[in-house]
C-alpha cells in the first residue's frame, strides 16, 4: 500500500509526545505561548506559503536556573517517511534551487515545519536569539508502532543554520532534571569554517536577489509610485542605517515602528530619519557631514510622500518589510 493512502496516526503521536511532557508547561496548538511569539509565527508564511498562520502543534521554553528562556517548537507527523527531508549535503532541505522557500517540504516533513516556525521567530522577534527545532514522527508497523524524532537548534549566533543536536528517542531532555545537559549539548553547536563560508555566499547570492526584486519594483511603481534611479540608492542606504541601530542605545528599526501615522514628528519617513540620525552620531562623524547625510537622505524619506499611508501603511512600511 502506498505511503500517502495509509492513515496518519498524528493526533497519537501528539499525545505521546503530550504525555512526556505532563510534568512541565507547555502550549498546544491553539493556544498562546507570548505575544510575541505568536505575532512573529503570525507574520511569517504559513507552511504552505499563504498568509494563514502558523500553529506548531506543541510549544514550550527551555528554562535554566541562569534565567535563559529558548523556545522549543514541536512538530507532529503520523506517517512512515515524514520526519524529515535533507538535501544531498544532509541539510534540512527548506529552499529550493532558486532559494525561495520550499512549502513543500516545509508542510510535509516534521523535522522541516519545526524549523521553519524558529526562523519565523528569529526573522520577527527582538527578544530571542535561539530556538530548538524538534520534528516527530509515529508509524505503525507489524512489530508495533515506531517513534522518531529530529532535533535542532537553530541561532542568530549561527546564522540561521540548523544544527542537530543528537540522537533521540523521546522528549525526556526537555524536562527540568536534564535540561542543564541539554544546554551544555547545544552550546557545543559552531558553524564550521566551511559552513560559514557557504552561507556567507548563500546571503550574498540571496541579497542580491532580493534587491533586483526590489529595485525592479521601485521602477514598476509596485510601492505607489515610481521611484527614480538615483533616490533607490539613497532609500535602500537609509533603511540598511535605521535598520542597524546603535548597540545599547538605540533598537534598530522594526516594521512595527512604522504604523502609518501622519504627524509631522511622527510619520513613518520622519521615524526612520531619527534612527538614521541616531546611527550617524554614533559614528562621531563631523557635524557638518551629518547635517549633509541627513539633507540628502530627507528628500526620499520626508519629502517624496513615500511616508503617506495608503489604506493604513506607507510605502517605505512596505519597502522596509521587503528590504529586512
Amino acid at each position: 500500500m502506498a505511503t500517502k493512502n495509509v492513515r496518519s496516526i498524528e493526533e497519537q503521536v501528539e499525545d505521546w509526545c503530550k504525555t512526556q511532557l505532563r510534568s512541565i508547561k507547555y502550549y498546544t496548538k491553539t493556544e498562546s505561548i507570548n505575544s510575541e511569539i505568536e505575532e512573529a509565527l503570525r507574520k511569517a508564511p504559513s507552511k504552505s506559503g499563504g498568509e494563514g498562520a502558523n500553529y506548531p502543534d506543541i510549544k514550550c521554553f527551555l528554562e535554566t536556573s541562569d534565567m535563559r528562556r529558548i523556545p522549543v517548537m514541536i512538530e507532529v507527523k503520523g506517517r512512515k517517511g515524514d520526519l524529515i527531508k535533507c538535501d544531498k549535503n544532509g541539510d534540512i532541505c527548506n529552499l529550493n534551487k532558486d532559494k525561495e522557500p520550499h512549502y513543500g517540504n516545509i508542510a510535509k516533513y516534521a523535522v522541516n515545519g519545526a524549523v521553519h516556525y524558529a526562523h519565523a521567530i528569529l526573522n520577527n522577534t527582538e527578544s530571542y536569539k535561539e530556538v530548538v527545532a524538534i520534528g516527530v514522527n509515529g508509524y505503525d508497523t507489524s512489530i508495533g508502532r515506531i517513534y522518531e524524532m529530529g532535533v535542532y537548534y537553530v541561532s542568530k549566533e549561527n546564522l540561521f543554520v540548523p544544527k542537530k543536536v543528537g540522537e533521540y528517542t523521546d522528549l525526556s531532555f526537555l524536562l527540568p532534571e536534564y535540561v542543564n545537559g541539554f544546554i551544555k549539548d547545544i552550546d557545543k553547536l559552531f558553524l564550521t569554517d566551511s559552513e560559514i563560508e557557504l552561507k556567507k555566499i548563500e546571503l550574498e547570492d540571496d541579497i542580491e536577489r532580493r534587491l533586483k526584486v526590489i529595485n525592479q519594483k521601485m521602477h514598476d511603481e509596485d510601492y505607489g509610485q515610481k521611484i527614480d534611479v538615483g533616490q533607490r540608492v539613497q532609500l535602500i542606504t537609509g533603511l540598511v542605517m535605521a535598520g542597524l541601530g546603535v548597540p545599547g542605545k538605540v533598537s534598530p528599526l522594526s516594521v512595527s515602528d512604522l504604523r502609518g501615522d501622519q504627524g509631522e514628528k511622527n510619520n513613518d519617513g520622519q521615524v526612520i530619519m531619527n534612527k538614521i540620525s541616531d546611527y550617524l552620531s554614533e559614528k562621531q562623524l563631523p557635524r557638518q557631514k551629518i547635517e549633509m547625510i541627513e539633507e540628502v537622505l530627507r528628500v526620499v524619506f520626508i519629502h517624496s510622500k513615500l511616508q503617506e499611508p495608503k489604506d493604513g501603511e506607507s510605502a517605505l512600511h512596505t519597502i522596509y518589510a521587503d528590504v529586512r
